[in-house]
């Protein structure tokens, strides 16, 4: 759909409470808690306001000390290979 889910935590206030609001996530019961918070957006911009970001993707690190990360979903740039008769997970019957 050219959008990334993008799950968010408001102010946690202890990093031990952060972990915990991130496992939430984990388990599908982000929705309970008020500091979580779900959008859609076609692009994600991060930027440090104190220190650094270090970044990793699919197992490969972007950067150690970064200081802003922009991420743009590009519409119709993957492309599958596969059995167009065969139900893909989530698709409709």
């Amino acid at each position: 759909d050219g959008m990334f889910d993008v799950c968010f935590v408001r102010h946690p206030d202890s990093r031990r409470r952060l972990l915990r609001l991130v496992m939430s996530y984990t388990t599908g019961q982000q929705e309970q808690y008020a500091e979580i918070g779900m959008s859609c957006s076609p692009e994600v911009r991060l930027q440090a306001l104190d220190g650094s970001l270090a970044a990793h993707a699919d197992g490969e690190t972007l950067c150690y000390e970064g200081k802003e990360l922009s991420f743009s979903c590009i519409p119709q740039a993957l492309r599958l290979v596969g059995d167009p008769d065969r139900r893909i997970l989530g698709d409709a019957p």
